[in-house]
């Protein structure tokens, strides 16, 4: 029976990601550049569900001081992260923003299944 190592998945998806940016010609995307971006990704995630959970701010009765102040203050962490993320991109010296940034989002929100292990 052959033997296999175990690999933590958090380390598979970032081996993948990183042959996936290889391939598209973005190899110096650093582990902290992806962090940061999931990050924001996480951030507005929340801001989304605060906004479904709370319904328009609009609507008959509004919102609570308390739903406002949870509201801005998970905004305000989404904009933070987002002016982080888009800093560290603007440093990358991989390849143009728009390449760096479009490779980035694609590996995070849509890694590839199927590609090989580096």
């Amino acid at each position: 029976m052959p033997q296999t190592a175990l690999v933590s998945p958090r380390r598979a998806v970032s081996r993948i990601v990183a042959g996936l940016l290889k391939t598209l010609g973005v190899a110096d995307i650093s582990d902290d550049l992806m962090k940061k971006q999931q990050a924001t990704d996480e951030a507005h995630a929340r801001v989304r569900a605060l906004q479904e959970r709370f319904g328009p701010p609009s609507q008959e009765g509004g919102w609570s001081e308390e739903q406002h102040a949870e509201y801005d203050a998970a905004w305000k962490a989404w904009r933070d992260a987002a002016v982080e993320v888009h800093a560290a991109i603007g440093r990358n010296e991989s390849g143009s923003r728009y390449e760096v940034e479009a490779a980035l989002k694609k590996a995070v929100r849509y890694p590839d299944p199927h590609a090989e292990a580096a």
